[in-house]
């Protein structure tokens, strides 16, 4: 006999595509591999220091996988590296959050300023846990510092290529995020455990990186008229793109 699966009352949820990625599950990825393929691809080393903060928030927060929220970060901030986007990194935001009122996606100010990286990712988890209907969620007010932590966005999308569209403008945006960055996180060798520590390791020489070409950012309200500025990222291989917004 079949388990049931316990839909929250009130909350219409389109039928998955069994070949696409679920937001929610165990990670089939660890911390130390994610830092591996961020140094992999010249990834800031705040991108990479920040990697096992993920992995312990991600599984208590509605069980969302760490390696899909790092994967969107990469995406959304550029490596961490934050060159030619709205958000500084001062704003410890990950993930291109707006505060409740929001605003255009070239205004620094329309989006969510977090005192700490801590704070910044639990937001970004919590966010991706109440698209995906995790149990418990939306949570009670006052326990997630999500700004735009909405009922209206409950059960929006469960699965990484279902963003597209709803997280951000672009259609192609989740499955960018699957694609050009996940699929080669997971794809990418965990490091050794018998061989003794690595040491901070170089940049590596002679890979491509290619532009990011699309919108990044929360669509949850109708991006304002603007015009496009493309930034330029290099990610290995792949045709991914990002841009952001200018007055």
């Amino acid at each position: 006999m079949l388990a049931a699966t316990l839909i929250p009352l009130g909350v219409a949820v389109k039928e998955a595509d069994a070949t696409a990625t679920p937001i929610l599950g165990s990670p089939q990825a660890s911390a130390s591999q994610a830092q591996a393929w961020a140094k992999r691809n010249n990834a800031s080393q705040l991108f990479v220091d920040l990697a096992p903060l993920y992995w312990q928030i991600g599984p208590q927060r509605g069980g969302v996988r760490p390696e899909v929220a790092y994967s969107q970060a990469a995406l959304e901030t550029g490596w961490m590296r934050f060159t030619g986007g709205a958000v500084p990194a001062d704003f410890h935001n990950p993930c291109g959050l707006k505060t409740a009122k929001g605003g255009s996606n070239s205004d620094p100010n329309a989006h969510q300023r977090f005192a700490s990286w801590e704070e910044g990712i639990t937001a970004c988890i919590d966010h991706l846990a109440l698209y995906a209907a995790a149990p418990g969620y939306p949570r009670p007010a006052g326990s997630t510092p999500d700004p735009k932590h909405c009922k209206c966005l409950l059960g929006a999308s469960s699965t990484v290529e279902g963003l597209g569209g709803k997280w951000a403008p672009s259609a192609g945006y989740g499955e960018r995020i699957v694609t050009g960055l996940l699929n080669p996180l997971l794809g990418t060798d965990a490091p050794s455990t018998a061989s003794a520590p690595e040491a901070r390791a170089p940049a590596p020489q002679g890979e491509k990186l290619v532009p990011l070409d699309e919108l990044t950012g929360l669509a949850d309200e109708p991006p304002a008229p603007a015009a496009i500025k493309v930034a330029s990222l290099r990610l290995a291989g792949l045709g991914m793109a990002t841009a952001v917004e200018s007055a």
